[in-house]
């Protein structure tokens, strides 16, 4: 082989090398992101379920609420229901005197 064609092997070597050493690097700081996001799951999980467990006791809480709310409607309509029997009473007796 000529001098010539072996510089130019040795210097696309060197190219080659060089963006190896790159790759290399990048896979580096990729994996160190990859620990850190790997080391925040745990985290992560603890508070989805700590939230998880709010939700539903927030939950638990409106369904209180809402049936709360339907008694005391039933009480209202019940309460009215008997207000209007009561003037309706207080009419006849007013007529009858």
């Amino acid at each position: 082989m000529s001098e010539k064609l072996l510089q130019q092997i040795l210097e696309e070597l060197k190219g080659m090398k060089s963006q190896f050493a790159d790759f290399k690097q990048e896979q580096e700081r990729t994996n160190q992101r990859l620990s850190h996001i790997e080391n925040d799951i745990p985290q992560i999980k603890q508070a989805v379920l700590e939230t998880l467990k709010k939700v539903n006791r927030l939950e638990e809480t409106q369904e209180l609420l809402i049936k709360g709310q339907e008694r005391q409607d039933k009480i209202l309509e019940s309460l009215a229901l008997r207000s209007l029997e009561q003037e309706t009473e207080l009419r006849e007796i007013k007529r009858i005197k």
